[in-house]
């Protein structure tokens, strides 16, 4: 009987350290999932905040791009006006 006793107190001491074990894991686990979807949240933030900061240069040189259109349009307007009042008034070839 006393063998048996102390087998049963082995295995329930394996079980007890088996249960602790596996409540560590599932610690670790629940703290290294926690750490990794902290590392991604920041992560896409970093990324999204680049990526605003990108669209924004693109507006900026799209907005240059379309005011030095509208002055050499205007240049050419002003030139062609110039031209055709020269020739009016007799001025010009």
């Amino acid at each position: 009987m006393t063998a048996h006793w102390e087998t049963t107190e082995k295995v329930r001491s394996v079980e007890s350290k088996l249960s602790c074990n596996i409540q560590e894991l599932r610690s670790d686990m629940l703290r290294m999932s926690a750490e990794l979807s902290a590392k991604i949240d920041r992560r896409c933030g970093e990324l999204e905040r680049a990526m605003e900061r990108k669209r924004a240069e693109e507006r900026s040189k799209a907005k240059l791009i379309q005011w030095t259109v509208l002055l050499l349009l205007g240049n050419i307007v002003i030139t062609v006006a110039a031209h055709a009042l020269s020739r009016a008034l007799g001025h010009g070839g």
